[in-house]
């Protein structure tokens, strides 16, 4: 059962950072076709490092696609909408979230909880979403029946 809106945060990673470097390795793909003698093995060589770049950088956006919290749970799905990790409330003992803005429209989040006898849970999202951490805040005080110390942290 779905629970409403308003009863789940709900952070995912954006398209958009996902796709804007996979359209570059393809512009330099097209270039490195279109060229000839040594700029070819230049531009091929370029699109061997940037297609390892890519692989280095979506392989931990891929596996930690989307993060959910709901008043009973919390957890973190792929990007095929598999759960990852799921943990309940009972063992959260801090929570913090942490955002810096670059490019006065580009938000960097990290949201951390600190887990009783297991590893803690970090997510890292890059989103044009403002203000997650206030709802972030605001969704543990109102809908977490637990008294949880939460920390907001702007650098």
């Amino acid at each position: 059962m779905a629970l409403p809106q308003g009863k789940r945060f709900e952070v995912s990673q954006e398209p958009l950072f996902i796709v804007l470097p996979i359209f570059i390795d393809v512009l330099f793909l097209i270039a490195a076709i279109m060229a000839h003698g040594i700029l070819r093995l230049l531009l091929f060589g370029i699109l061997v490092a940037l297609l390892y770049l890519l692989y280095r950088q979506l392989k931990p956006i891929l596996t930690n696609y989307r993060f959910v919290m709901t008043p009973k749970s919390i957890w973190i799905e792929n990007f095929l909408g598999n759960k990852v990790r799921e943990v309940d409330w009972k063992k959260v003992e801090a929570a913090a979230a942490g955002y810096k803005v670059t490019l006065k429209k580009i938000y960097l989040y990290n949201f951390y909880f600190r887990v009783k006898k297991e590893e803690d849970l970090i997510f890292a999202v890059t989103t044009i979403k403002p203000d997650l951490a206030s709802k972030f805040q605001h969704f543990i005080r109102v809908f977490v029946r637990k008294k949880i110390p939460i920390q907001i942290v702007k650098p």
